[in-house]
């Protein structure tokens, strides 16, 4: 911990993961109510999984984040928003790089339901509609795609019209 103090605030790209791999050891010792320092540790892990998301890591990027949030306070979604919101969409990305659809769309799914506003909604639902696809689940995107669009104001068709030409393709 010692070390985290030292570094605080500074660039450390070079030991990033050394050093949020040791203070992950030495978590235990961690009371509950050292709420300040469990957000700095968190963002720490924060600041690791991006790093390895960076050099495609994502197996890497997703233990890092899932640790993230495991250190926010039970009323995460209250006292900690922002950081919330941003810790579990960048999670839901490295699940789904990682091809864990179904965690990714669990994680998604939680975190849409704590959004504020439709502009928070937006990446979330940007992902998600991907996932859809992925699991071919055309008609299910088309839906969201068109809720959020009309949410913005605008105009798509209803329901989806597969063009024959396509379908040959």
């Amino acid at each position: 911990m010692s070390l985290y103090s030292v570094t605080k605030g500074k660039v450390m790209d070079d030991i990033v993961f050394s050093m949020t791999d040791q203070i992950k050891h030495g978590i235990d010792n961690l009371a509950d109510e050292n709420i300040e320092l469990r957000i700095d540790i968190a963002k720490l892990n924060e600041l690791a999984g991006m790093k390895a998301a960076t050099c495609s890591d994502h197996v890497t990027s997703r233990s890092y984040l899932t640790f993230a949030v495991s250190l926010l306070p039970t009323d995460h979604w209250k006292s900690h928003y922002n950081l919330s919101l941003r810790f579990s969409l960048r999670l839901a990305k490295s699940c789904y790089s990682c091809g864990d659809l179904e965690k990714a769309q669990c994680i998604l799914v939680e975190t849409l339901g704590q959004c504020h506003s439709l502009v928070d909604k937006l990446p979330g639902n940007a992902l998600l509609a991907r996932i859809l696809l992925d699991q071919k689940s055309f008609i299910d995107a088309y839906t969201l795609c068109h809720e959020v669009l009309s949410q913005l104001g605008e105009e798509i068709p209803e329901s989806l019209q597969i063009n024959q030409n396509v379908r040959n393709c």
